[in-house]
């Protein structure tokens, strides 16, 4: 039998034994408070009606205002509004942007707001920022930050938030140091944001609210935090930026942490995207065996690097690449921004080198970008002169320019090391050109 506020469950009990009973789709009150439940147990006779037994001569255990979970008014953290403007680990000045609404009811003025960060993040004090429509504050504005502990924000609000009402506000935090393993992170890491109104300050000693009044239950999914490769460079192998020319190019990373797969069969992909216009070979990579990469898929102005053995060591590692430059440097405004930029990404436990390809960068553990060589024309030249060591000499430098170099242009000249130059050099244009058509080379002597 059931009513609004009761509810009876017909079954037997034994003395001593433990009993679990599951309610579900049970409306909450609707103003904030401790529920008080009551249970009681009846003798019922086999011949008795339904509910004529419900009599207190038949009572046999009775437990009154048993102190059941509270009830709150309800949080909403948008997941789709609510971000970390740098969601990777030890950012020091990462913006963490707050969307969320209360209902049923309002929350009342003088309430303290208090958002707690999972552990290893910590709140910069001075960076509440309310936006629009946010209810005025006081002046009880701060941080507690505490070591292994979540950090927790507060602040206390003068106005109400009214029910349904959207309400925005950003923080700066400064986000976990990156972890030894970014695998065992994953599993043992807690990522949820609560946020919580409460009636009287939080107690700084143990950063707990002991009179709540709204929660969104620790809900909030929070953010998946990507590593960097450290320090990365992209290097052209020697004269190995001339457009559409295949060329060598060395790549460095050194993750301060290592990835890996916890599956036996797991895998670990690099996925290196170049600037518009470069294009990797099938097999991508140029010297092989590498002790880090097991092979190279290139896709167009993609390469796949599959790890050895499922494991992406911390510390440094180089590998070098086939690829085909592109027709011109890339510029600065292409892809919104992107220009001559490479992007390395790590993924985990994808089954082939096209899914990696397609991947969305959400999945991504560790990511980097890598500012990109200019592309540059080179010049025909031939060098000439005298080869004895340490002999003074007459140096003659011929060369044929690709595109046309106006009055005011400069040609350098960089000798090799251990060559010292010690004179200032001057070309006469004027002899050379005609001598250039007549088909004859300039000799020695008609170099001033």
């Amino acid at each position: 039998m059931q009513t609004n506020t009761s509810l009876v469950l017909v079954m037997p009990f034994l003395q001593a034994r433990s009993y679990s009973v599951t309610l579900s789709h049970l409306f909450n009150p609707l103003s904030p408070d401790t529920a008080m439940w009551s249970f009681k147990t009846y003798a019922m006779g086999q011949t008795m009606k339904d509910g004529t037994w419900l009599l207190p001569a038949n009572e046999r255990d009775s437990s009154s205002n048993y102190a059941g979970p509270a009830t709150y008014i309800h949080f909403v953290m948008a997941q789709a509004t609510t971000n970390l403007g740098t969601p990777f680990f030890d950012a020091v000045n990462a913006e963490l942007r707050v969307v969320f609404t209360a209902y049923p009811r309002p929350v009342n003025s003088g309430q303290y707001l208090l958002l707690y960060s999972p552990p290893g993040y910590e709140f910069l004090d001075r960076t509440f920022n309310p936006g629009d429509g946010f209810p005025l504050i006081s002046g009880t504005v701060y941080s507690i930050n505490t070591p292994q502990a979540r950090a927790v924000y507060v602040v206390q609000i003068l106005t109400r938030i009214l029910n349904g009402q959207t309400m925005k506000f950003t923080v700066r935090v400064r986000t976990p140091s990156t972890p030894d393993d970014l695998a065992v992170w994953d599993q043992t890491h807690t990522p949820s944001w609560l946020l919580m109104a409460c009636n009287d300050p939080v107690n700084v000693a143990d950063q707990v609210c002991y009179n709540p009044t709204a929660s969104n239950d620790d809900l909030f999914p929070g953010f998946k935090l990507k590593a960097s490769f450290g320090t990365a460079s992209v290097t052209p192998q020697a004269n190995g930026v001339a457009p559409r020319t295949s060329v060598t190019v060395t790549v460095d990373i050194s993750p301060q942490a290592s990835l890996s797969s916890l599956l036996s069969d797991g895998s670990v992909y690099v996925r290196l995207r170049a600037p518009l216009g470069f294009d990797f070979p099938l097999g991508c990579l140029a010297v092989t065996p590498n002790p880090v990469f097991e092979a190279c898929f290139g896709l167009g102005r993609i390469a796949v690097l599959l790890v050895r053995n499922g494991l992406l060591p911390a510390g440094a590692s180089s590998l070098r690449l086939s690829v085909t430059n592109a027709g011109m440097t890339p510029s600065e405004a292409s892809e919104g921004g992107v220009g001559n930029q490479w992007v390395l990404e790590s993924f985990v436990d994808l089954v082939s080198e096209d899914q990696v390809v397609v991947a969305d960068s959400a999945l991504a553990r560790q990511r980097s970008t890598v500012q990109g060589y200019e592309i540059r024309v080179l010049l025909q030249a031939t060098v000439g002169g005298n080869t004895q060591l340490g002999a003074t000499t007459t140096v003659l430098v011929w060369f044929v320019a690709t595109y046309f170099l106006d009055v005011g242009g400069v040609v350098e000249l960089h000798a090799p090391p251990s060559y010292e130059l010690r004179c200032t050099l001057r070309a006469q244009l004027e002899v050379i050109e005609a001598m250039l058509r007549q088909g004859e080379a300039p000799k020695h002597g008609q170099w001033p």
